[in-house]
């Protein structure tokens, strides 16, 4: 990386390995980062590079380098009607992005930009970061000609990509009401909403047959029968399938089910899927309910009954590796509004609690720690919002894989078995903010294998169980915005990375952990700037290897080109302010130290050490490319 204070083409030397995918079918790569690397302008190396060449431009919001309209970008900059850095004009009523991409590649271009809404411009690969900031940041909201839901640049300003990468793709918006009714269908096991349209509970009561599986309860959940009160008691798998929709609405949002509970006894519990369907849950409250002894069922270690929402499609046709899927049973969408969940779930695949699957993925390919058929989730996810509801007792607060641009906003988590919330595998561009998080068993907010583009921020979390973290950036989830969230009590770190990279962390309040921030097995090029480490009993600041192998090829597990920038560091007592067991390249500047008694650098090269102020000395060696501390 280069030094702090040069800063020239620093993302121009980021250069490392990118492995894209494309779908076999297609002559054509979707190319979707499935690990971290770096191309000559990586959104991190162009983060980096800009943060360090603009670093003393006060005008500069450091915030709107990563933070685009579109997280698939790699920055929105300013421009001018002479000296302009991209060629090959385009202009087109109907432009998108997707355009402007077909356009400069044809042309053999490396970049391809928006502008004004119905321009496209190309660059070459060998344009640098200093280049196209030439002239600052810009703004980019302008709606594109062609497609009013996407960005298509600014007033003077243009959004760039790298050729090949596709713009964000709005998620399908949730199902409230429908023109038609969904047909219901009962066997022994399992009871069906099919065949398009929405269905109620009140439908599903009406169609039955006898007793069950459906009860009508009372507001003290005795079985009642008769006509629907709003509390519902089932005994029985349900699934919804056929594109259709569950509408489990409570009164005040004009609905039927104030309140539903889901038969969970020693002896006995129950699933809702949504297979190819979708679930709605808005004004209601779901829990399981053991029947025998007439309340929620907290978990003892056996099953409970769940919810999940699984997206399926017969892919035998494309792929032929272990795992493939051969049942075409369609996409899946659940939402939680206004609504609370509790006690629900066990440690089962898709049984957590609130579960969203992609199903299909296939083993891991050894060579890339990826799934042989990583495209999938290209083509396949699931769907689905949390907003304004309460979470507690799951096994899993809430469990995703390959969910595609989720907003889960303005919710209490709590007092789960294991995490808060954790999207898992190549579950990207989500937004996780506003939320109260604690009493969590694990991690209170886990960002887990590829789940890129993730923005967390004004969330609270607090009191995590035994080895506890705050908030987890692990194993590629890159490109993350981690910022103005209050993390404290935790009993690990306020923050980790796992061989995760391209974060900006920025204004955050970390206090009364172990660790401040830790970054392990090769975390690179994130920027933490502005954040408050306050209370922290072992390490400010720490990066290790671990002894975990890297799933990232040719990576050397070490954590390398990390800037830690204007962040406050407050041990509690003679304590640790930065620990770096192992790193490379890593970059402190302007950070303010109070009750440190020393810096440990063990096995370090290339560090910049600038400007940090507050007591200690150096217990150990390093290699710094620049500056330095005194020793002890």
């Amino acid at each position: 990386m280069a030094n702090v204070e040069d800063g020239s083409n620093a993302a121009a030397a980021d250069t490392g390995d990118q492995i894209w995918g494309g779908r076999q079918s297609s002559g054509k790569l979707t190319r979707k980062r499935v690990m971290a690397g770096g191309a000559l302008l990586g959104a991190a190396a162009l983060a980096v590079g800009l943060y360090v060449g603009l670093k003393d431009d006060s005008s500069t919001d450091r915030t709107l380098i990563t933070g685009q309209s579109d997280p698939n970008s790699l920055g929105c900059f300013a421009d001018t009607s002479d000296g302009r850095v991209m060629e090959a004009q385009l202009t087109d009523q109907a432009m998108t992005p997707d355009m402007c991409n077909a356009y400069c590649e044809d042309l053999g271009y490396y970049y391809y930009a928006v502008q004004w809404s119905i321009e496209c411009w190309c660059a070459p690969e060998t344009t640098t970061a200093d280049e196209l900031a030439v002239h600052g940041l810009g703004t980019c909201d302008f709606a594109c000609g062609g497609d009013s839901d996407q960005i298509c640049g600014g007033f003077w300003a243009f959004t760039v990509y790298e050729v090949g990468t596709e713009s964000t793709t709005p998620t399908p918006s949730a199902t409230t009401s429908c023109d038609s009714a969904a047909t219901v269908r009962f066997t022994d096991d399992i009871a069906y909403f099919e065949g398009g349209g929405c269905g109620t509970l009140t439908q599903m009561y009406e169609a039955q047959e006898g007793d069950g599986p459906l009860y009508v309860l009372d507001e003290n959940n005795d079985v009642v029968g008769g006509t629907p009160t709003g509390y519902w008691l089932l005994d029985r798998n349900l699934r919804v399938v056929d594109g259709s929709t569950l509408l489990v609405h409570g009164t005040a949002a004009s609905g039927d089910a104030d309140v539903l509970r889901l038969l969970s006894t020693s002896d006995d519990f129950i699933e809702v899927r949504g297979y190819g369907g979708n679930l709605h849950f808005q004004s209601t409250t779901v829990t399981s309910w053991d029947t025998d002894n007439g309340q929620e069922r907290e978990w003892d270690g056996d099953g409970r009954s769940f919810i999940n929402c699984v997206t399926q499609f017969d892919d035998s046709a494309i792929w032929d590796c272990d795992g493939r899927s051969n049942q075409e049973w369609g996409e899946c969408r659940m939402d939680i509004i206004s609504s609370t969940m509790g006690n629900m779930g066990w440690f089962d695949a898709e049984s957590y609690g609130l579960t969203w699957k992609v199903r299909g993925a296939c083993e891991i390919d050894p060579d890339t720690g990826v799934p042989y058929n990583h495209e999938i989730f290209e083509d396949h996810n699931v769907y689905g919002d949390i907003l304004n509801s309460e979470i507690y007792g799951m096994y899993y607060g809430h469990y995703s894989y390959g969910h595609q641009g989720g907003v889960w906003d303005s919710n209490i988590m709590r007092d789960n078995i294991q995490y808060g919330f954790d999207p898992h595998d190549d579950s990207d561009d989500l937004t996780i903010s506003n939320n109260i998080v604690y009493g969590n068993g694990n991690h209170g907010i886990i960002a887990s294998k590829r789940c890129n583009n993730v923005k967390i921020f004004n969330n609270e979390v607090y009191d995590g169980g035994e080895d506890a973290v705050g908030i987890f950036l692990h194993r590629s989830s890159d490109g993350a915005e981690v910022h103005d969230n209050v993390v404290y009590n935790m009993q690990d770190a306020g923050m980790a990375m796992m061989e995760s990279y391209d974060a900006n962390i920025y204004d955050n309040s970390f206090t009364n952990c172990r660790y401040g921030i830790r970054l392990s097995l090769g975390s690179g090029r994130n920027i933490i700037t502005n954040n408050l480490f306050s209370g922290i009993t072992q390490y400010g600041l720490y990066t290790y290897m671990g002894s975990d192998d890297p799933d990232v090829p040719n990576s050397n597990g070490r954590p390398s080109d990390n800037v830690f920038d204007g962040n406050t560091i407050e041990t509690d007592g003679d304590n640790i302010g930065v620990h770096i067991k192992e790193g490379d390249s890593n970059v402190f500047i302007d950070n303010v130290f109070t009750g440190v008694s020393t810096y440990e650098f063990e096995d370090s090269s290339d560090t910049t050490w600038v400007d940090n102020t507050g007591g200690g000395c150096l217990d150990g060696s390093t290699d710094f490319a620049e500056g330095g501390i005194t020793e002890c």
